[in-house]
């Protein structure tokens, strides 16, 4: 198990037992009949923005940072659409993630592609027509329907891609 920092604050990703857990945030923007999706550049997949929730930060706090941080831009929060368990192997390594994905709005829409960053690593960010989610590499893999019709209330998904 993994040692609690000694200011006395939990961290909110860890690994235990050779699986690495998350509390991540996602954001849902949806502008013009877009949704806004990211990448790593060496991922081969897309995914809503987004990122992990610090200790003693509310998710929608985290939301708002994290699109500063990746993109310089404020977002506005909406309500919560989806509660999200995610198991899955990335890079060679289980996964067990807890998301809580919110609608989201922001200032800019953009033709083509923006360039931003998470620590080390450069993530490529691009509007996808909402009716081509069906089709496109998005994870988790029930974005690619849950993101055509948006839910009135909030859903939760439980994503087994073990």
């Amino acid at each position: 198990m993994a040692e609690i920092p000694e200011q006395g604050v939990a961290p909110t990703h860890f690994a235990a037992q050779g699986v690495r857990f998350i509390y991540r945030v996602a954001g849902i923007a949806l502008q013009h009949g877009q949704i806004l999706l990211h990448r790593g550049l060496e991922d081969d997949f897309w995914a809503l923005p987004g990122g992990r929730v610090e200790a003693l930060e509310t998710a929608q706090q985290a939301l708002r940072r994290e699109m500063r941080e990746e993109l310089g831009l404020e977002a506005q929060t909406g309500p919560l659409l989806f509660v999200v368990e995610n198991l899955f192997g990335h890079q060679g390594r289980a996964h067990h993630e807890v998301g809580l994905y919110f609608a989201m709005s922001l200032p800019d829409f953009w033709e083509g592609e923006r360039r931003g960053s998470e620590g080390h690593t450069q993530l490529l960010y691009r509007w996808f027509p909402q009716d081509q989610m069906p089709r496109l590499p998005v994870q988790p893999r029930f974005l690619r329907e849950g993101l055509t019709r948006l839910p009135d209330h909030p859903r939760h998904v439980v994503e087994l891609e073990l």
